[in-house]
């Protein structure tokens, strides 16, 4: 799952949580043009 896997990720290395975050915006934004081209 992913949201477990981004989780023990945050656990792990709270230095990294802006990087994270800051793909797991850009997977929404980009799932959000896929399914306004759709």
């Amino acid at each position: 799952d992913m949201q477990n896997l981004i989780l023990s990720m945050l656990k792990t290395n709270p230095m990294e949580r802006p990087y994270i975050y800051s793909v797991i915006e850009s997977v929404h934004d980009a799932i959000a043009k896929i399914e306004g081209r759709v």
